[in-house]
């Protein structure tokens, strides 16, 4: 039994990928902080929820009387605030502040470990499981 087939192993190393090819282009950014003109690059946001979702059958109730409770979406009516905050272009063009390339590399680097945990956890779990 291959366990990487598995809908949520495949997700996890499909993650684990994801954030070592963005840790290689937040490090281009880094090492071309000084370069005039260069644009910071920053790959798409992996939705592992989103992913995870369409890989599950999710069975929802049917209301049968209309005086029975509605099922509500679950989501939230807060939303991200996804604004560029207070960093700016150098006169040269350059667009790579150091700071906020620090800071995704450091949020990069936790959720890779994050990951890496969680792929550890469900090994652990096959093998107790497999033992019996």
């Amino acid at each position: 039994m291959d366990i990487t087939t598995n809908s949520l192993m495949g997700l996890i190393a499909k993650r684990m990928d994801y954030l070592s090819q963005r840790q290689k282009v937040l490090a281009q950014n880094i090492s071309n902080s000084d370069t005039p003109g260069y644009r910071a690059q920053d790959m798409k946001e992996l939705n592992f929820a989103k992913a995870l979702a369409a890989q599950t059958h999710v069975v929802a109730p049917a209301v049968t009387n209309p005086a029975h409770i509605a099922v509500t979406s679950g989501k939230s009516e807060f939303g991200l605030n996804r604004g560029k905050g207070g960093y700016e272009t150098a006169p040269d063009g350059n667009s790579v502040v150091l700071e906020e390339q620090s800071n995704k590399m450091a949020q990069n680097q936790i959720d890779y470990a994050t990951a890496t945990n969680l792929y550890s956890k469900y090994v652990t779990m096959m093998k107790l499981a497999l033992r019996g």
